[in-house]
């Protein structure tokens, strides 16, 4: 056999093992893919920690009621399991109230049938219809909520006061109705892509894993349980519970 003849046949049985290794590679991404995501899933923090202070509350009062003329001023104070709202309402001409109330965050659900947050009522204040006291409450609500789950005050709008029911004891907000979800879901995202992209895995790995994770990070979201809600006086704290 020849020099070149030899040259040849080297090159074809180079050819046929690259090939042989490029089709085994192929056909064990997916299992290798999935085998990273198992892990991801087995290892990940099943917690995420949620947290506003106080003083995060109030810098976002500004912006929060910039829209509703009727409230001249919003202060959160946060005490043992309290959280007291005093507020300045424009009435009729020139008339302006001081407007108080003592709440205790009750429940928060996510699921993908039903977002809600209720908080209960300490005190018998006069605060329900649908004129400016039920405002107050809605951007109370929405002060929370957004303080909480890291979303941007400006990402939904109360201009219109939807889902919102008040009575003597319980405020129950439908986060859905005020339009809120998109936000508080964009928000969730955000944190769970974190821990998943900083899960302890080679990057060749992460990079097979990758087109798989929006649909592990929706999974996540559809079951995410909220916990341990409750006011202390550094602020507001609860846990995302990440349930698989």
């Amino acid at each position: 056999m020849s020099f070149f003849d030899k040259a040849k046949q080297a090159a074809q049985t180079a050819l046929e093992t690259t090939t042989e290794a490029a089709t085994t590679a192929a056909e064990n991404a997916p299992s290798k893919a999935q085998e990273a995501l198992d892990f991801i899933k087995k290892n990940m923090p099943k917690t995420i920690p949620l947290s506003v202070s106080e003083a995060q509350l109030n810098q976002m009062v500004k912006k929060a009621i910039a829209d509703d003329s009727r409230i001249k001023s919003l202060t959160l104070s946060c005490e043992e399991n309290v959280l007291a709202v005093e507020a300045s309402i424009q009435m009729v001409g020139s008339l302006a109230i001081t407007a108080k109330t003592r709440l205790a965050l009750e429940h928060c659900e996510l699921s993908p049938t039903r977002k809600t947050i209720t908080m209960r009522r300490l005190d018998q204040t006069e605060l329900g219809g649908t004129g400016a006291a039920s405002s107050l409450l809605a951007h109370v609500v929405k002060l929370v909520v957004c303080g909480l789950f890291g979303v941007d005050i400006g990402a939904f709008s109360l201009k219109n006061i939807n889902g919102l029911t008040i009575d003597k004891s319980l405020i129950t907000a439908d986060l859905a109705a005020m339009g809120a979800t998109e936000a508080i879901n964009n928000a969730i995202k955000n944190k769970i892509n974190e821990l998943l992209n900083n899960a302890p895995i080679n990057p060749l790995l992460k990079m097979l894993v990758a087109p798989l994770l929006p649909t592990l990070t929706q999974k996540l979201i559809d079951k995410i349980i909220i916990e341990d809600l409750k006011v202390a006086k550094t602020g507001i704290t609860g846990t995302l519970r990440l349930s698989q």
